[in-house]
């Protein structure tokens, strides 16, 4: 009988791929795997111990490095989950007494995926049982009700804001961090809240700047990182065209990362460098300003990005963990009103001290629910220094309008 051709099951190899390929697929893979091990590194430098909260008892300074563009407007509660020996994790929340507060939870992709607080469950004291992706049974047999959170992989970032009515107002915030709890399900069932949370100012966390480590890796030790991590916290469904592209360059969840030294040379002499590149260059169409105002979240899908890697990309290097845009908007502010770049962000010069207005039209000021500031930011976009220590001015202050 005539024979026929079957297709081949076998993907594109290395050895198929030409140099222009590679550089080409390297910058997508570096793009798409960026929030990841930032995650990573920033998980290293925020905290010391999974499964444990971070508080924060002050507002942070220009001290500040493991999170660009931090808030001086609430106390931070951090907490990274480590989910990846199939038991939950109960998060319990007090009674805020009607304090504004949300814990943000993002899987290791910084995609947010629960939003715990005000808006959302309210202000009364919850109990909340996250599950990770390899748990398949039922929260039974808990002393208290528990509401069961699926986190989608097995690291998570949960990062609890509570409003902060100005430096007398921080004894109460204290209190309310104090009772914060994180507990495995197994103590949970038996009747403990874990409730001992770590002082991140006073050994809770190592310091240093992860964005700027990230940075500096080298294209072995970033794809080597980036497969490590998949193991436990693989792409969504949706990313099956990404996986198989970084199979092409030899990126395989959980196995180690050993291409050509003509592929690694490549990597970090052209994908790199023009994925770095890429990054900071706003995705997608240009954004509507007003008066030099630029809000990213009229534009970029901000916490749920879908397949829109860029923009996650672009949010992870300048604002990493964002709020979804139903729990905050971050309108920025570079240039003056004659479109002159602000004085403060001349990067390394001698830059003239300039006075600058900024002007509310009578019945205009900020609409919200909860409150809003206006934050001073340095060109790297951690808040910046100066002769008064004052990093933020806002609707709690004493303003005369």
């Amino acid at each position: 009988p005539p024979e026929r051709v079957l297709p081949s099951f076998v993907s594109t190899t290395m050895s198929e791929l030409s140099d222009t390929d590679i550089v080409r697929l390297g910058v997508n893979a570096y793009i798409f795997g960026y929030p990841l091990v930032l995650m990573e590194l920033t998980k290293h430098k925020m905290t010391t111990r999974p499964n444990k909260f971070h508080h924060r008892f002050a507002t942070p300074d220009h001290n500040f490095r493991q999170v660009v563009k931090p808030n001086c407007d609430t106390l931070y509660s951090m907490a990274f989950l480590d989910l990846s020996d199939g038991q939950p994790v109960v998060v319990s929340v007090p009674d805020s007494n009607g304090r504004y507060y949300i814990v943000q939870c993002m899987d290791a992709w910084s995609n947010v995926f629960e939003s715990i607080g005000t808006r959302t469950t309210g202000n009364k004291e919850g109990h909340f049982g996250f599950c990770g992706p390899s748990f398949n049974g039922t929260l039974t047999g808990a002393p208290k009700n528990v509401t069961r959170v699926d986190c989608p992989t097995n690291m998570a970032w949960l990062v609890g804001r509570a409003r902060l009515n100005g430096p007398d107002d921080a004894p109460a915030v204290n209190a309310m961090q104090r009772q914060f709890g994180m507990t495995k399900w197994e103590a949970y069932v038996g009747g403990k809240v874990d409730s001992e949370g770590l002082d991140a100012a006073a050994g809770g966390s190592k310091g240093g700047e992860p964005k700027k480590e990230v940075a500096e890796m080298s294209a072995a030790t970033f794809f080597d990182t980036l497969a490590g991590l998949m193991k436990d916290n693989p792409p969504s469904p949706p990313d099956l065209e990404m996986e198989a592209d970084l199979k092409k360059l030899g990126i395989v969840a959980g196995e180690a990362f050993k291409p050509s030294d003509h592929v690694l040379k490549l990597l970090d002499e052209g994908a790199i460098p023009a994925a770095k590149g890429k990054i900071p260059m706003l995705p997608g169409p240009a954004p509507q300003h007003s008066n030099g105002w630029f809000n990213a979240e009229d534009t970029y899908p901000i916490g749920s990005y879908g397949k829109d890697y860029h923009a996650r990309a672009f949010i992870a290097l300048l604002g990493f963990g964002a709020n979804l845009r139903e729990d905050a908007v971050y309108p920025i502010l570079r240039s003056d009103s004659e479109g002159r770049p602000l004085s403060t962000l001349v990067d390394g010069a001698e830059a003239p001290l300039v006075a600058y207005k900024l002007h509310f039209p009578l019945g205009t000021i900020p609409p919200v629910q909860a409150f809003w500031s206006l934050t001073l930011y340095d060109a790297a976009d951690y808040l910046s220094e100066n002769p008064i220590n004052r990093f933020c001015i806002g609707d709690r202050d004493k303003l005369e309008y």
